[in-house]
C-alpha cells in the first residue's frame, strides 16, 4: 500500500516530509482493516475539516493490499466513514482523486453515490 507513484505522476510530485507530517498530524483519524487482528490489509486516513464553510470529513486515502481489492472492502471503509460523517454531523464526505487514477474515479463515483 503505497501512493508514492501516484503522486510522483502528478503534478504535485512526491514530497515525503509534507507526506509523513500530513499523516502524522494530530488531526488525522484512520480507520484499519485488519486480517486474522494481525495484518493490516487496507486503511483510510482521514479528517474533520471545513471546506467552503462547510464542515465535512475529508477522506485523504483509501489504501487497499491487492489481495483484498475488487471484493468489497473498499466500497465497506467508504460506508464507514458516510456513517461517521452522519453520526458527527459532517454535511459531506469529500476526497481528491488523481486524474491519472482512473480506477480509482470510477470506484469513488460509484461508492460515493
Amino acid at each position: 500500500m503505497n501512493m508514492q507513484t501516484m503522486y510522483e505522476q502528478s503534478e504535485w510530485g512526491w514530497k515525503d516530509r509534507e507526506k509523513r507530517e500530513e499523516m502524522t498530524d494530530d488531526r488525522a483519524w484512520y480507520l484499519i482493516a485488519w486480517e486474522n487482528s494481525s495484518v493490516p490489509v487496507a486503511f483510510s486516513h482521514f479528517r474533520f475539516d471545513v471546506e467552503c464553510g462547510d464542515e465535512v470529513l475529508y477522506c485523504y486515502e483509501v489504501q487497499l493490499e491487492s489481495k483484498v481489492r475488487r471484493k468489497g472492502l473498499g466500497k465497506f471503509l467508504i460506508q464507514i466513514l458516510q456513517l461517521v460523517a452522519n453520526s458527527t454531523q459532517m454535511k459531506k464526505v469529500m476526497l481528491t482523486v488523481f486524474k491519472h487514477n482512473h480506477g480509482a474515479y470510477q470506484f469513488f463515483r460509484e461508492a460515493l453515490q
